[in-house]
């Protein structure tokens, strides 16, 4: 385990080299992911998302994962780790395949594409988020308490607004 404040000084010289692998990510998942349905659409206005339709998903068997040094990097602030089933660069989401609650995680990273949008660019995105990190530990992020704290109100408003079906039907 790398000091935290070893990682903060390190990551300003490699902060380039994190926003160049974010901006190719959400290039992939423009170029090959697929538009959000109008469920997923409505959780995105619900999540705060200004422009739902220019988010993409893809469904893949690994997240993807940048050079070897970036990899350690994100692995020690605890952005990528075993246990990580999604990931968001800008529009473009990345999510594990066969995730047994896939609304959940999706509702989850649409609240980082709307914080992409109220940051303006991935470079500042990556810059806060990172530091956030770790000046507060991956689960203690701002960013992560907004995201599940977010994911939850538009999960539990989820019923709130179905119509029951009519007797017979």
């Amino acid at each position: 385990m790398i000091n935290v404040e070893v990682l903060k000084r390190i990551v300003p010289t490699i902060a380039p080299a994190m926003t160049a692998w974010a901006e190719t990510m959400e290039r992939a998942a423009m170029e090959n992911g697929v538009a959000l349905d109008s469920i997923q659409w409505r959780d995105a206005l619900r999540a705060g998302v200004q422009r739902p339709e220019k988010v993409r998903v893809m469904y893949v068997d690994d997240l993807p994962h940048p050079n070897p040094e970036l990899t350690l990097l994100a692995k020690e602030i605890g952005i990528l780790t075993p246990k990580t089933d999604g990931i968001t660069f800008g529009y473009g989401i990345f999510i594990k395949n066969n995730l047994p609650d896939v609304k959940r995680r999706l509702i989850h990273q649409l609240v980082h594409v709307c914080q992409y949008e109220r940051l303006g660019e991935i470079r500042i995105f990556v810059r806060e988020y990172v530091q956030c990190c770790l000046d507060f530990g991956y689960a203690d992020s701002p960013f992560e308490l907004e995201a599940e704290a977010r994911t939850q109100e538009v999960l539990s408003n989820f019923h709130g607004d179905m119509k029951p079906c009519k007797s017979g039907a």
